[in-house]
Order: C-alpha cells, then sequence, then structure tokens
C-alpha cells in the first residue's frame, strides 16, 4: 500500500498544482479554450481525426479544408496519437472538452515523468525523501515553467512527457547490468517512448535526436575508454533495435509532411528563421500575467509569445551550483575520486545539453533585444539549415529553449539532495525541511502567472447546423472573406472553420500551419463578386455553395451582392437560414469538359495555367478515374504520371499560348475553359483528337 501510495501521489499533487497554474480553465472546460486561434484550430483537428476515424481511416489526411488540396492535415501538427487516447472523450463528450482535458494531462504527465527521470538519477541518494521532493521539484519546474505556460495555447508543444521516458529507459538500459528480459524490455520502451515524442509534433523529433544522439555519444565515449566492456554489443543492438522500432513509429507519420512540404515548395529563408531567433533579452522574459515579473517593462517584457524562455533565477542558481561543485570535486579528488551522488558523464550530458540547445536557439545571430543588430560572431545554425534535411522547416529557433530548461531543472535536482543531505547532517530534520520546501516554492513561484486568459467558445450560427442536413451540398465559399489572410480577416477564418465540425463540408479557405498559395489566389479572385465569369471559375475548381453572412455585410454591399445573385442563371438561392443565404452554383457554370472515365489527359505545367484551377481539374478527373500525365507545379500539385516519348493522350489541359501540335493535339478541337480576366489573364483550353 505504502509502495502504491509513493507511485501515485506525484501525479496527484502535479494534477492539483495543474488546475492551479492554468486556473481558470477547470471550470471552463467546455466553454473556453486559450486564447487565440490555435487552441480552435486543434480542437478541429480533434474533432476531425475522430471523424475520420470513425467514418473512413483512409481519409484522414485530407482534412476539408484548402479545397482542392490534398493532404491538408499535413499542414499542421496532426494529433493522431491524442485523438486516439481521447477518441471516446471526443465522441461522447465533445472535442472542447477533450482539448482542455488532454492540456490538463499534459502538465501531470510531463511533470510526472520528469519526476521519475529525475528519481532514476538520483538513485544514489541516501535519503529517499529527500531524492522524492528533489525529483519533484525538477518535475514541477518543467511542467510549469515559463517555456510551457508561454505556449500553453499550443497542445502540440504541451506533449513534452514522453522525452523524458525515453531518456528514463534508455538510462535503465544501458546502466542494468542484467542481461535477462527486463533489459529488453527496457529497450523496447526506450524505442516506443522516442518514436511518440518524435510523432508529437515536427519541432520534437529534432529535439529528440540531439538528446538521445547526445546521450548515447557521451555514453560511447566513456565505454570506449574503459578496458572491461561488459554487454558491449548486446547494448549495441538494443540502441539498433530502439532506433528501429523509433523510425517504424515515426517515419509513417513523416511522410505525408515531406510529401506536402516538396510539393508546396516550402523553404524557411534565413530572414525568416532569424525574426524567430532569440534574443538574450528573452532568457529573462516571462509571460504578462507572471506574478513576479509580469507586466514590468524592459527585460522581463516578452517581445512574443515564442520568446518568454526565462528559465528561473533560483533554478538557473541551483544548476550553475550543482556544475561548480562537481567540477571543484573532481580537480580536489583527483587521485582518489569521492563518492559521488550522480556520475560525470550524467553531468556532461546535461550541461552540454543544456548548452547545445541554447546556442540553437539563438537560431542565426546573437542579438541583445529582438530587433537589434547581431554580434559578428558565427553561429552554427546556418549551417544546420543548409546541411540537415527538413532542419529549415523549423521555422522557430527559439524553441529549441525547452531542452534548456530540461537539463537546468535537473542540474536544479542534483544541488537539492546534496543541499538537504548537507543540512540534515547539521541541523534540525524539520528546520532543514523548512530550508528545502522555501526553496523549492520560491523557485516555482518566479513561474506562476495565472489566471491565464481563456476566450469562450463561440457559437455556431443556424446555418452551420443546417448544413449537416444537407447531403449534397459538397465545397462551399463563405461571404464576405478579404483577399489576405491576416489579423481579423484570419481570426473570421478560423471562426469559420472551427464550426465546420457540425457539417465538414469542404472550405476552400481555411487556417492551418500553412496557407498555400492557390487558397490565396481564390480569396483575391473572390474580390471580383459579383461576377459570373467567378462564379464559373469556382464551378470548375469543384465549389458549388456559397453563403452570404449578411450580418457581416455593409447595407449597400449586401444589397449589390444579393441583387446579382438572384438574378444570374448561375446561381439558385437554396435557402434563407438565419442571417445567411445560401446559393448553389448551377451545373451550367461548368463549361463542357471531356468524358474523364478511364481517358489519358495531359497537364500543362505551363506557369500560364491557373495552378489553383489545374489542380481542382486534376482532383475533378482523378475521383472520375483518369489516367493523369504531367510534371510538378511547385505550390500546388506534385508530379503526375511521367510522360513517354511519343505517347498519344485522349485530352490535354494547356494555355492558350501553347501549341497544341507540339503535343500531338489539334488546335481546332480546343476548347476554352476559362475565360480571359482570369488571374493567369490568358485562356486555360482544353485539347482533344
Amino acid at each position: 500500500m505504502k509502495r502504491i501510495t509513493f507511485i501515485l501521489l506525484p501525479p496527484l499533487i502535479y494534477l492539483v498544482l495543474a488546475i492551479i497554474f492554468t486556473w481558470p480553465l477547470s471550470t471552463h472546460l467546455t466553454t473556453a479554450l486559450g486564447s487565440g486561434l490555435d487552441p480552435l484550430l486543434q480542437t478541429w483537428v480533434l474533432a476531425w481525426n475522430a471523424r475520420a476515424f470513425v467514418t473512413d481511416p483512409r481519409t484522414i489526411w485530407d482534412a476539408p479544408i484548402f479545397f482542392p488540396y490534398p493532404e491538408t492535415l499535413a499542414y499542421s501538427d496532426h494529433h493522431l496519437l491524442l485523438t486516439v487516447v481521447a477518441l471516446p472523450l471526443i465522441l461522447l463528450g465533445g472535442p472542447v472538452l477533450a482539448y482542455n482535458l488532454l492540456v490538463l494531462a499534459s502538465y501531470v504527465l510531463t511533470g510526472w515523468a520528469v519526476y521519475l527521470l529525475a528519481s532514476d538519477m538520483l538513485v544514489r541518494a541516501h535519503d529517499r525523501w529527500i531524492r522524492t521532493f528533489s525529483s519533484f521539484a525538477a518535475g514541477a519546474l518543467f511542467a510549469f515553467g515559463t517555456y510551457r505556460m508561454a505556449h500553453f495555447v499550443h497542445l502540440q508543444l504541451l506533449q513534452t512527457a514522453w522525452l523524458p521516458l525515453a531518456l528514463l529507459f534508455l538510462r535503465r538500459f544501458l546502466h542494468d547490468t542484467e542481461t535477462g528480459k527486463r533489459r529488453w524490455r527496457y529497450a523496447v520502451l526506450f524505442g516506443l517512448f522516442t518514436g511518440i515524442q518524435c510523432i508529437t509534433a515536427l519541432y520534437y523529433a529534432y529535439f529528440t535526436a540531439l538528446t538521445i544522439g547526445l546521450y548515447v555519444v557521451i555514453w560511447l565515449l566513456r565505454t570506449l575508454s574503459r578496458r572491461q566492456r561488459p554487454n558491449f554489443w548486446q547494448n549495441i543492438g538494443g540502441l539498433l533495435f530502439g532506433g528501429i522500432l523509433a523510425a517504424l513509429i515515426t517515419i509513417p507519420v513523416t511522410l505525408p509532411y515531406i510529401h506536402v512540404y516538396e510539393y508546396l515548395g516550402i523553404v524557411r529563408s534565413l530572414r525568416e528563421l532569424d525574426n524567430w531567433s532569440a534574443p538574450l533579452q528573452s532568457f529573462l522574459a516571462v509571460v504578462p500575467t507572471n506574478w513576479l515579473y509580469g507586466g514590468r517593462e524592459s527585460w522581463f517584457t516578452a517581445s512574443g509569445g515564442e520568446f518568454a524562455l526565462f528559465p528561473g533565477f533560483v533554478t538557473a542558481i541551483l544548476a550553475i551550483t550543482v556544475l561548480t561543485l562537481i567540477v571543484w570535486r573532481r580537480f580536489r579528488d583527483r587521485k582518489q575520486p569521492s563518492d559521488t551522488l550522480i556520475g560525470l558523464s550524467e553531468v556532461s550530458f546535461l550541461a552540454l545539453l543544456a548548452i547545445c540547445a541554447f546556442v540553437l536557439s539563438l537560431g542565426v545571430g546573437i542579438r541583445l533585444e529582438r530587433g537589434s543588430a547581431a554580434l559578428s560572431i558565427p553561429m552554427p545554425y546556418a549551417w544546420f539549415y543548409e546541411h540537415i534535411p527538413g532542419f529549415g522547416a523549423l521555422r522557430v529557433p527559439a524553441r529549441w529553449a525547452m531542452l534548456t530548461h530540461l537539463a537546468l531543472v535537473l542540474l536544479a535536482s542534483v544541488t537539492l539532495v546534496y543541499l538537504g543531505q548537507w543540512l540534515r547532517s547539521r541541523i534540525d530534520r524539520r528546520l532543514s525541511w523548512i530550508i528545502l520546501a522555501t526553496i523549492g516554492i520560491c523557485a516555482l513561484i518566479e513561474h506562476a502567472s495565472f489566471p491565464l486568459p481563456l476566450a469562450s467558445v463561440p457559437d455556431p450560427k443556424p446555418v452551420y447546423v443546417w448544413l449537416g442536413t444537407q447531403r449534397d451540398l459538397h465545397a462551399l465559399i463563405e461571404l464576405p472573406v478579404g483577399s489576405t489572410p491576416r489579423g481579423a480577416e484570419l481570426e473570421r477564418i478560423t471562426t469559420r472553420q472551427f464550426h465546420q465540425i457540425h457539417h465538414w463540408k469542404p472550405l476552400a479557405v481555411g487556417y492551418s500551419g500553412i496557407i498555400p498559395f492557390g487558397t490565396t489566389d481564390v480569396m483575391r479572385r473572390i474580390q471580383r463578386l459579383p461576377d459570373d465569369d467567378t462564379l464559373r471559375y469556382l464551378a470548375l475548381l469543384g465549389i458549388d455553395t456559397l453563403i452570404i453572412h449578411r450580418d457581416e455585410y455593409e447595407p449597400e454591399k449586401l444589397a449589390s451582392l444579393k441583387a446579382w445573385a438572384d438574378t444570374t442563371p448561375l446561381l439558385s438561392r437554396r435557402a434563407e437560414v438565419g442571417d445567411a443565404l445560401v446559393y448553389v452554383i448551377n451545373p451550367q457554370a461548368l463549361p463542357p469538359l471531356p468524358a474523364a472515365n478511364n481517358a489519358s489527359i495531359f497537364i500543362s505545367a505551363d506557369e500560364r495555367v491557373p495552378g489553383v484551377l489545374a489542380l481542382g481539374l486534376v482532383q475533378r478527373w482523378k475521383a472520375e478515374g483518369a489516367s493523369l500525365y504531367g510534371f510538378e507545379r511547385t505550390r500546388y500539385y506534385p508530379a503526375l504520371r511521367r510522360p513517354q516519348p511519343g505517347q498519344v493522350f485522349d485530352y490535354g489541359l494547356l494555355a492558350a499560348d501553347e501549341n497544341p501540335l507540339r503535343y500531338g493535339f489539334d488546335a481546332e478541337n480546343a476548347l476554352a475553359i476559362e475565360r480571359p480576366g482570369s488571374l493567369s489573364s490568358r485562356f486555360t483550353t482544353a485539347c482533344c483528337h
């Protein structure tokens, strides 16, 4: 009974702390989310995943946003694992409740994972209760530290529990002297948690690679320096096994991201990375609601949510103290090493991890403050950007500071054990506990930042519920919509996307970590409404429904738009639901397209063919069973089947100025399917023999 209590008590206390540090979230679990757009997006992701799992798991990557783009779930973090864990809760209690409980659970699991890792590292401590307290303090300082509290609205970045668990079982595997099943169980758990951490967020895959790689390198150097190397090859085999298991978990989930980044041509420029690199001042910056330092000017003010990286003065002092103490002892007892609480290799690992992550968080240049001139000191980030695949996709170098915080709290826990044991040997037991508890509480209070700002979940308009009952409607555009997804317009787009959970009709406009160029093309084209040619353009894309929100228009613009919509033969009013008018684009808006069933169609990669229009037709013809040939259109779609020399096609989609004879088509059979005045300002033609 005591053992069970000893195991379960820490996570229960972490749960209490999670409720306190995220207050008042626990009192609004079904009615509010963290402020900003990201909680709405991530709640929507959970809802979509749950729907796909229940209806057709094969469609899960083709989330219904940015129509007609495919694989749109990979435009942001997928949350597949979280959806599997919370699926009953999403289906029964709703995605908002599931999201908020996952946020709370992330604090509990992270604290517990760091507690277990610290306990394992401090196993040589003589006093079990001091070791437990120090380990608990490490878990609390990391779970509720400034880095994680600043990312309260980023569910994917709160999933930090798995890396400490991977390290825990890696340590146990490498340091366990037994050769039985238990060691291989550790290898399996090491690989499992490494893989899980890698798939929670793209950033954390690289963070995990650095952490695990650094630990293994230090262990390898230490092992090779010894004459006796027990179980060396078994350890190598276990590492390979764990690495392969982690790869098997990671690769299938990573492939859609690689595919999307390749065909969309996404490359983060060094200038963009520099904008999101951490200045030195950010390591003093806290969130605005911080009890002790929030609201102050100058050094404690973060220049953005990504730049609140304060590790805590008490935590930093404790970490530096143990490094100083161990170095001093190392030189003092060089000939006859003293009994140490933690091995030199462990301390070296934590120190190097903190330093490496700190340097990487500074990005491509060292700056005192954000926007100030960079010091003329070369940084390694630019080299990694050029030579490590995918490294340039990490838009925010400042997030590397997470590893620095993890290393510092683990080092701080060692100091607390040393201090506790020293106090116990010199003063009264009760007084020593008061001093230790005071230090721990002070360290934690430095990060206290509640109550946190929340935003009420927006109520759905009646039209969204109504759309859920209309099975014959396919893809839609909601009006009004601006020409650029920024500011208030992006907030409106995100709210509409959130309400998509009531109907799941594909949306041409949406919000995610990536907004494709084709979507902005469509948004700009919509500004021409009222315009019949724009309706034909939308029909070619596969959009069949317009929703006009009357309450979001100025009276004059609404009257003009409504008069046109009610008179054009290309639209039919379907319904009036609340403040919304629903129109269906009539079939005559589509030009006569070639029959695609079992046909071979060549798609020209000429830039004069509007890319998103070509993408819409590619998706349409692919669904109809056509065999499509052509080359990649970066930003729009990947390469289709490669045409063979002399191959004859049934149809071709060409730019108006292209010579159809070059592809074996008869110019007399050309059909204009996009009128002048399109984004390309040219005809797009469909040719046939």
